[in-house]
C-alpha cells in the first residue's frame, strides 16, 4: 500500500530542544484537581510537508533562550511505498549537527 510517512525528529534532537528551547507549561485538571504538568518546547507552525498522497504535517518553529529561533527542516526522504520524511533542525540556516539522522538510524525505517 502506499502512503505518506512522516519520521520528524530523532532524540538527539528533541534532547537539544529540552536543553535549548523555551519551554511552555501545560496542567490537565481532572474533577478540578491537578492531574499532570509537563513542559514542551516552545514552537509554532511555520510550514508544512506536503506528502505525494495529500497528506501534510505541521513543521514546526522553535523560540531558543538565547532569543533566537531554530526551524524544522526536512532533512531526508527516502522511498518505501511512499515518502518517509526525517526531519532534523536549522538554526541561521545551518544544520544542527545533534539534529541530524544517520544514514544507519533511517535505514531502521527502510
Amino acid at each position: 500500500m502506499r502512503t505518506d510517512q512522516f519520521v520528524g525528529l530523532n532524540k538527539k534532537a528533541r534532547k537539544w530542544l529540552d536543553e535549548n528551547a523555551e519551554t511552555d507549561t501545560f496542567l490537565l485538571y481532572k474533577n478540578a484537581k491537578l492531574a499532570n504538568e509537563w513542559t514542551e518546547p516552545r514552537c509554532e507552525r511555520y510550514k508544512e510537508w506536503e506528502g505525494a498522497f495529500g497528506n501534510s504535517v505541521p513543521l514546526h518553529k522553535y523560540h531558543l533562550k538565547d532569543g533566537s529561533f531554530a526551524l524544522e527542516v526536512v532533512q531526508a526522504e527516502p522511498w518505501s511505498s511512499g515518502p518517509i520524511a526525517f526531519t532534523c533542525l536549522e538554526k541561521n540556516g545551518k544544520r544542527i549537527r545533534k539534529s541530524v539522522w544517520s544514514e544507519r538510524d533511517m535505514g531502521v525505517w527502510l
